[in-house]
């Protein structure tokens, strides 16, 4: 295996374990815990506690990247690697109930992404995909 597969499988796992945290936090979602952000734009605290433990993870397995997250959690850009992350996109129906809604994490290095990971949480689907091999140094 190659490190950006090694990176794409570690991924994977973080976007499970907050997929996981999201599912279980479901039916306790209530009118008075929704903010709205602009129309048909919705935050919860499953949204900002989820980016937390994404980017928390994160930073474990690629220390030298920065973060684009959705929630503002973190917002540190480095020169050569970034985090782009959406911890619970799909939001409304998150909120309503409904399918799909998902963990969306991507890897920038530059100004391309070499590694995308989309976790569906309501069919426990991951969606994994690594551009080319890349040296950490």
């Amino acid at each position: 295996m190659n490190q950006l597969e090694d990176l794409c499988l570690e991924t994977n796992e973080i976007a499970k374990k907050a997929g996981a945290f999201i599912k279980e936090q479901q039916n306790k979602i209530k009118a008075d815990v929704v903010e709205t952000k602009g129309m048909h734009d919705f935050v919860t605290y499953v949204d900002k506690t989820s980016e937390e433990l994404i980017v928390t993870e994160l930073k474990k397995i690629l220390p030298e990247a920065g973060f684009i997250a959705e929630e503002g959690t973190e917002t540190y850009r480095a020169d050569r690697f970034n985090w782009i992350i959406d911890p619970l996109d799909g939001t409304t129906n998150y909120i309503h109930g409904f399918s799909p809604f998902a963990v969306s994490i991507a890897l920038q290095e530059n100004d391309e992404i070499v590694l995308g990971v989309v976790y569906e949480i309501s069919l426990t689907n991951a969606f994994t995909r690594g551009k080319v091999p890349m040296v950490l140094s």
